[in-house]
C-alpha cells in the first residue's frame, strides 16, 4: 500500500500511529523511518539490515536463522537490495512458516521520498514487491509513505511493483478538510479567548467565507492553516488588524491574508 500526501498532512504521525496499532495486534514485523536530515537514514544502504534487526526482534526464532546467512556471506549487506532482503528475511520466514511458526507480516517503510537518491528508491520497490502479494506461503505486507513525486508514482505505476501494490491519496479527503474546519474554529476560537488583544476581537470574526476559503486552500492539509494561525497568534498586534511585510515592503492587512488576495 502507498500512502501519499503533499507536505504538511502527517504522513510520519499517521505511520506511527499504525504501527503502534499494529504492534498492540502483534500485526507489525519492522519499520523503517526515512529522514533527509539524517545522514543514517536518508539513503538505502542501512534499511535491510535495520528491518533485519526488527524481524529478529519480533520474531526470535528467526534470529539463528538470519545471523547464519550473515555468517556464511559477511559481505552480504553489500549486495543488492532484492538480494538481502531474499535472503535475510523471505527465506528465514519462510523456513519458519514451513515448521509451523506463525509471525507478523506487516512492514511499515515511511518517507520514501526523504531517500536523496532516486534510483535507490525504485531499487528498493522493485526489490519490495518481489517479496509482497501472494507469490509465497505467508505473504509480507508493505505500508509505504511518501510525497506524490513523479519519479516514485512512475515506479508504482510499473512492474512489478503495480502488479501487488493499491494506493490512497491524503489530499483533499472529505473527512480531512472537516478536520482542518474543526481546527480552524477552534482555534480561531481560542484567539478570540485568550489573546493579548482579545479585547479588540469582533465576535463574528472572521467570517465564515474566510473559513470556507481556508479550508478550500488547504487542500485537507494542515501545514497551511497551521501556519496562518501561527501568524495571527503573534501578541506584536491585534490579529484583526495584523499587517504582513513582503519583499516590497507592501502591507497587507490579515483580511487579506486570511482570503489569500
Amino acid at each position: 500500500m502507498w500512502l501519499y500526501g503533499a507536505a504538511g498532512p502527517g504522513r510520519s504521525a499517521i505511520a506511527r500511529t499504525i504501527a503502534e496499532h499494529q504492534l498492540g495486534r502483534r500485526q507489525l514485523l519492522a519499520t523503517f523511518f526515512f529522514s533527509r536530515a539524517d545522514s543514517s537514514r536518508n539513503h538505502t544502504k542501512s534499511v535491510i539490515a535495520t528491518l533485519c534487526y526488527n524481524v529478529t526482534l519480533s520474531v526470535p526464532e528467526s534470529f539463528l536463522l538470519i545471523t547464519a546467512t550473515i555468517e556464511q556471506d559477511p559481505h552480504i549487506f553489500h549486495g543488492p537490495l532484492a538480494h538481502q532482503l531474499t535472503k535475510l528475511i523471505l527465506e528465514p520466514l519462510q523456513q519458519l512458516s514451513y515448521q509451523g511458526v506463525t509471525y507478523p507480516t506487516v512492514f511499515i517503510i515511511d518517507g520514501l521520498d526523504e531517500c536523496l537518491i532516486q534510483e535507490e528508491r525504485t531499487t528498493l520497490m522493485n526489490a519490495i514487491s518481489t517479496t509482497a502479494g501472494g507469490r509465497h506461503s505467508s505473504p509480507l505486507k508493505f505500508l509505504i509513505t511518501s510525497r506524490p513525486e513523479v519519479p516514485l508514482a512512475r515506479v508504482f505505476n510499473t512492474n512489478p511493483v503495480k502488479e501487488v501494490s493499491a494506493r490512497h491519496s491524503l489530499d483533499d479527503e472529505p473527512d480531512s478538510r472537516m478536520d482542518v474546519a474543526y481546527f480552524l474554529s477552534a482555534k480561531f476560537d481560542e484567539i478570540k479567548r485568550a489573546h493579548p488583544s482579545r479585547r479588540h476581537i469582533l465576535h463574528d470574526w472572521p467570517s465564515s467565507q474566510i473559513i470556507s476559503d481556508l479550508v478550500r486552500k488547504s487542500s485537507g492539509q494542515f501545514i497551511y492553516p497551521a501556519t496562518i494561525i501561527k501568524y495571527l497568534w503573534s501578541p506584536k498586534h491585534s490579529p484583526t488588524i495584523s499587517y504582513f511585510n513582503c519583499n516590497r515592503n507592501l502591507c497587507l492587512p490579515t483580511e487579506r491574508l486570511l482570503s489569500g488576495r
